[in-house]
Formats: structure tokens, C-alpha cells, sequence
């Protein structure tokens, strides 16, 4: 049985679906090493909803993931997540569909990132690397002399 995106026919859309699945994936997989709170969790989910391309995707995906989870921390993931998207809807329009949006600030203008969510990024990026590394092995770029 093939989903909304298998059958799409807008390659511009297929490629926003696909981009923003890799977003969700990579905070489940996060969630699912434990480097990502819930708190943390629900902020980075308000903040993906606040746009079309977050909304339409989870409008497509969410049940087809409801149905998918397996595991109770799986579960719990899904129901924060869509927490935020239901929040997000009762709140009105996507912030990119309104028709004056305010200019973006110039790259400059934007804080730096806190330490906190530095050092989540870099755990992630351990995590994410020694997981490669044992998942792997033969792949390994280490090699014995002969």
C-alpha cells in the first residue's frame, strides 16, 4: 500500500517531505539515546510547526508513525511531537502562510547557539559516530600492517 508521498507527483514537495523526515528522524534517534529532553523535545517540535512544510508533513506521517511505534519511549516521542503539531494547528495559520511575513534577520544578527545545546549536538555526534564505528567494523579505516 503506498502513502501520500509515494504517490506524489511534486518534486518540490517530495523533497521538503524528505528533508523534514530526516529532521524528525534524527531528533527520534536522539530521543531514543537519551541526549534529547522532553522539554527540549516540545520546543524544537513548536518551533518545526510554526511552518507549512512541518505541518504538511505531519499531517501526512503521523499516523503511519502512531502505528509504527513499537516501544512505550517510542510512543512517548510521538505523542510529544504531536502534542506541538495539535497546539500549532489550534493556534492558526503557519507563519509562512501569512501574507506580510516580517523580514528574516541577517545571519549576524541571530545569537550563537548555548553551550548547553552545544554539547547536545556534540553527544549526538559521539553517539552517532561510535555507533558507526561498531556497526561496522569491516568498514573499519584502521588497518593492521602486514
Amino acid at each position: 500500500m503506498l502513502g501520500p508521498i509515494e504517490e506524489a507527483t511534486d518534486l518540490d514537495w517530495f523533497r521538503k517531505h524528505v528533508y523534514t523526515n530526516l529532521i524528525v528522524s534524527h531528533w527520534q534517534l536522539m530521543w531514543e539515546v537519551d541526549v534529547l529532553s522532553e522539554a527540549h523535545l516540545g520546543v524544537l517540535a513548536d518551533q518545526f510547526f510554526k511552518g507549512t512544510a512541518g505541518r504538511r508533513f505531519w499531517a501526512e506521517a503521523r499516523g503511519p508513525r502512531m502505528k509504527a511505534e513499537t516501544s512505550r519511549r517510542a510512543r512517548r516521542f510521538t505523542a510529544v511531537v504531536d502534542h506541538s503539531y495539535l497546539s500549532a494547528l489550534a493556534s492558526g495559520p503557519a507563519a509562512d502562510a501569512v501574507s506580510d511575513p516580517s523580514p528574516a534577520a541577517p545571519p549576524e544578527a541571530l545569537p550563537s547557539a548555548p553551550s548547553a545545546e552545544r554539547g547536545v549536538a556534540l553527544a549526538a555526534g559521539v553517539v552517532l559516530g561510535a555507533f558507526a564505528a561498531f556497526a561496522s567494523p569491516s568498514d573499519s579505516l584502521a588497518t593492521t600492517p602486514e
